[in-house]
C-alpha cells in the first residue's frame, strides 16, 4: 500500500512539473480583448538557454523566444532573424520575426504565428532548431520535442 501511495505521488509530481500552464489568461480591462500567455519553458536543457512561450492577444498569436547569452558579447537580431525547426521526421519549418532591431546579451524575439504555423508545429516533434542572428546563427537541440503539442493544446 505504501509503495502504491509513493508511486502515485511521484507520478503526480512528474505530471505537474512537465505540464504547461498559463502565465496570463484574462480579458484586458482597457481593450476588452482576450490575452493569454503561457509560462516560459526552457527547451534546451542547458544554462545558456532558449526559452519558449506562446501568447495570444485577441486573435493574434506569437511565439516568444527568449535568448540568454553565455558571453559578454551582445548578439543582434533584425527582421531577417528567422527560426528554423527541424522535426524528427527530417522536415524543416521556418518562422520569420517581427521587424524589430535589437542587440543585447539577453533578448526576446517575437515570431507571429498563423493557424497554419500552429497546425504544423502541433503535429510534429521538434528535434533541433536554428536561430539566425545578424552575425551567423545558433543551433540547439530541443530537450522537449513535444513542447508545441502540449502548449498549443491549451489554446484549442
Amino acid at each position: 500500500m505504501k509503495r502504491l501511495i509513493l508511486l502515485t505521488i511521484l507520478f503526480l509530481i512528474t505530471i505537474k512539473g512537465y505540464s504547461q500552464r498559463w502565465d496570463t489568461n484574462e480579458i484586458d480591462e482597457f481593450t476588452g480583448k482576450l490575452v493569454r500567455i503561457t509560462k516560459y519553458e526552457n527547451v534546451t536543457g542547458n544554462l545558456f538557454y532558449r526559452r519558449f512561450c506562446v501568447a495570444q492577444n485577441d486573435k493574434f498569436y506569437y511565439l516568444q523566444v527568449q535568448h540568454k547569452g553565455g558571453s559578454n558579447t551582445p548578439i543582434c537580431k533584425n527582421g531577417e532573424s528567422q527560426i528554423v525547426f527541424k522535426f524528427k521526421s527530417g522536415e524543416t519549418y521556418t518562422l520569420s520575426p517581427t521587424d524589430e532591431i535589437d542587440c543585447n546579451r539577453n533578448m526576446t524575439i517575437y515570431y507571429p504565428l498563423t493557424m497554419d504555423d500552429m497546425a504544423v508545429l502541433q503535429e510534429n516533434e521538434v528535434e533541433k532548431f536554428r536561430i539566425y542572428y545578424t552575425q551567423g546563427y545558433k543551433d540547439q537541440n530541443c530537450s522537449k520535442p513535444d513542447y508545441f503539442k502540449r502548449t498549443l493544446a491549451l489554446f484549442f
